[in-house]
């Protein structure tokens, strides 16, 4: 078989090729070519002459390298052939006193057979691929044949029934069958593809999930949105406190642990989903002491949402709304305002006709190509080009729209629409040429952009719910000392006028009337007096209430701030004892043994002076030995572990949009998470050969990768 694989030779050979025995081969080398010898030959040394041909067609058996040969050497060597050998001259050498070169028949006739032009040698190519280098027979192998008078008696030899030729010569057969349904095996199917990615994010989950279940604890941080293909993807994303030997290991992580596909968003269907997706991880589940989901009622229901039914399976996991989700919804209740909510739709209205249409686009462009003043204030927006239009899940997308549309209050433009016969533009243009919009603008502006500020903290992975609670306060404050002091508004109204007076329009107000019912109707004796009673108050006093209503939330773990140094004086026997039983799950040392733990720690911080004292829960946590002080440890540390907001999740999505597009909408939920983790985590170094080793042994493959 390994003879026909090599019989490659077609009728083209040359004739002495066909039919010549072993006898007439050596009578057709005994060739003397002692007429073309040059004069500059001398005797013994080969004959330089003039080939037609560059050489054979695999690599020269002889420069090979010592050690273990490579499959695609070893390939070539033994598949390929050298098929117009007869056009090659080979070099003559002084044999025996006279002149002698190889006849390229005994290439034809013996196909296992491979010339080395180096050397001006023969080699048996299986013999040499696969034979021992310490056989007794070293002819052909480690002893190549050069001696072209006895060639036929080596050949015989060598071709004997009791040879280890015919055994090598399997060997190669063998081989050369595997290596052709090898190269048939490209492993870029798509099946092969999902497989690899799986494995890849297999190797990010395990180091996630082994650090989750090292933690003290964990949070659940879960979300649901639609993928390009409608199908409905949960984000399973965990926050836990890591810690290693030293301080400088310590860190809060938010890690995005994968997408599960959703049958339904029940919340029956979805807790359950939540609590198989974490065992099938590998997660200590009874280590969840906390959730963090949006306000919707299958998500935060009492009774069937899915943080109640968790509960069930852990009672300890306490629901934590999402405080970014919370304070969107403080400002969009705070804007239903008739004056504010009309602001809000005419630069939505306003934003998407600039936004959709290259034609108004290029009249916006053109406007603010002529304004430097515009110019200059868009540059303070990060060098913003076009307007922007609100997004009701985006929660700073409304400071950002009305800051771009303030700076750039694109009258001119709308003027020249109108005039080109747009019909929109007019009335575009009609509602914000009036001071009531310019007020509202101005103080919706000035409102929003004050919660920026609070929003991007709560994104934060480092925020806990104490330094939010905080902050809520503090922008609360903030809002009140801004509605006690005068100039704030006197300030924001000279704004407004200024922008009026740009385009000629007076500052006004409604006219009063004695009953009135569907709009603000304060005494007022000028405008400025009218809209700071009409509009400034309300909206400040409704926001003030809504954040406290959804952000000022107090806890029953919340107790636990008492133990950070800075507070310890505020914390007496009977705040440890409702610290206790808050945390009793989780301190199973009894309340006594507590008791005196707490004692040492206060005596700790007294020993240290005021200003080196820690005061917040982060800085605390990584000031606390965990051996020393293992309760107060255990009960900061879950305290810290409750997330402030499902960012993480959030986020997430934004992962999915980018790697699920509409052309790639036919995606797996599996493929999508595997990119998904890579993307989110490309700054890991992912072990490639345990990856392959993962991948060749999962089941028989036909290449050997290991």
């Amino acid at each position: 078989m390994f003879k026909r694989m090599f019989e490659t030779a077609t009728a083209t050979a040359c004739p002495e090729a066909t039919g010549t025995a072993p006898s007439e081969h050596a009578n057709s080398m005994d060739l003397d070519l002692s007429a073309t010898e040059s004069d500059s030959t001398k005797p013994g040394q080969a004959q330089p002459v003039k080939s037609t041909h560059s050489g054979p067609s695999y690599p020269d058996i002889a420069t090979a390298a010592s050690g273990e040969l490579e499959a695609k050497w070893k390939w070539s060597i033994l598949k390929d052939t050298w098929t117009d050998c007869h056009m090659f001259n080979f070099p003559s050498r002084s044999i025996h006193g006279k002149m002698r070169k190889l006849s390229s028949s005994w290439l034809t006739d013996h196909p296992w057979l491979r010339y080395s032009i180096s050397t001006d040698a023969l080699f048996c190519a299986p013999c040499f691929v696969f034979g021992r280098k310490d056989a007794k027979e070293k002819t052909f192998i480690s002893t190549p044949v050069k001696d072209w008078s006895n060639l036929a008696k080596y050949v015989k030899r060598h071709e004997l029934a009791e040879s280890n030729h015919h055994n090598v010569t399997a060997m190669a057969e063998h081989f050369l069958d595997i290596q052709s349904e090898n190269r048939r095996a490209t492993y870029t199917s798509p099946d092969i593809q999902n497989e690899l990615i799986c494995l890849c994010a297999e190797q990010i989950q395990i180091e996630i999930v082994q650090a989750c279940n090292d933690a003290v604890c964990f949070a659940l941080i879960a979300d649901e949105s639609t993928d390009k293909s409608t199908k409905e993807q949960v984000s399973v994303c965990l926050r836990f406190v890591q810690r290693g030997s030293g301080s400088q290991q310590f860190r809060v992580r938010e890690d995005f642990l994968g997408f599960v596909q959703a049958s339904r968003t029940t919340g029956e269907v979805l807790a359950e989903l939540l609590l198989t997706s974490l065992e099938n991880h590998g997660i200590e589940v009874d280590k969840m002491r906390s959730q963090a989901y949006d306000g919707a009622a299958n998500m935060s229901g009492k009774h069937r949402g899915v943080q109640a039914r968790i509960r069930q399976r852990v009672p300890s996991a306490l629901y934590v709304h999402c405080r970014a989700h919370c304070l969107n919804l403080a400002v969009m209740h705070s804007s239903k305002d008739p004056c504010i909510r009309s602001v809000m739709t005419t630069v939505q209205e306003v934003g998407f006709a600039f936004d959709y249409s290259a034609k108004r686009l290029n009249f916006f462009v053109d406007e603010l190509a002529a304004d430097q003043d515009a110019q200059e204030k868009l540059k303070k927006l990060k060098k913003r080009t076009k307007l922007r239009t609100l997004c009701e899940t985006r929660w700073t997308s409304r400071a950002d729209a009305l800051s771009t549309f303030k700076s750039a209050y694109s009258v001119h433009a709308l003027e020249q629409l109108q005039e080109d016969g747009d019909d929109k533009a007019g009335q575009h243009l009609a509602s914000i040429m009036k001071f009531d919009f310019i007020i509202g603008l101005v103080v919706a502006e000035h409102v929003m952009q004050s919660t920026v500020p609070l929003s991007y903290l709560l994104q934060a992975v480092d925020c806990d719910l104490l330094e939010a609670t905080r902050e809520s306060q503090t922008l609360i404050r903030q809002f009140q000392n801004e509605r006690a002091d005068p100039n704030v508004w006197e300030a924001l109204f000279q704004s407004a006028k200024d922008i009026a007076a740009e385009f000629e329009i007076e500052p006004s107000m409604p006219r009063l009337a004695q009953r009135q019912r569907n709009r603000a109707n304060p005494p007022a004796n000028d405008p400025q007096q009218y809209w700071q009673r009409a509009l400034y108050f309300p909206f400040l006093d409704h926001l003030c209430q809504e954040l406290s209503d959804r952000l000022i939330v107090a806890e029953e773990r919340f107790r636990a701030q008492y133990l950070i140094p800075s507070k310890l004086n505020l914390c007496t026997d009977g705040m440890v004892d409702l610290i206790f039983a808050g945390y009793s799950v989780d301190l199973p040392q009894g309340n006594q043994s507590f008791h005196n733990e707490v004692r040492r720690w206060k005596a700790r911080w007294q020993l240290m002076d005021e200003n080196d004292k820690p005061s917040t829960l982060g800085e605390t946590v990584a000031s606390t030995n965990p051996d020393l002080y293992k309760g107060v440890y255990t009960v900061l540390t879950i305290l810290l572990t409750m997330p402030a907001s499902s960012a993480t999740a959030e986020r997430s999505f934004s992962v999915m949009r980018r790697v699920k597009t509409y052309l790639r909408s036919t995606m797996r939920t599996e493929r999508m998470t595997g990119l998904a983790l890579m993307h989110v985590y490309r700054d890991v170094n992912i072990d490639i050969d345990q990856v392959v080793s993962k991948f060749a042994g999962s089941k028989s493959r036909r290449l050997d990768f290991v």
